[in-house]
């Protein structure tokens, strides 16, 4: 399940660059 856990941490990557994008 290495896949599944790749995807939870492209999710975390995202939205923590989400964040810094937005500020």
């Amino acid at each position: 399940m290495e896949w599944c856990r790749r995807r939870g941490e492209a999710a975390g990557v995202a939205r923590r660059w989400s964040v810094e994008w937005s500020a």
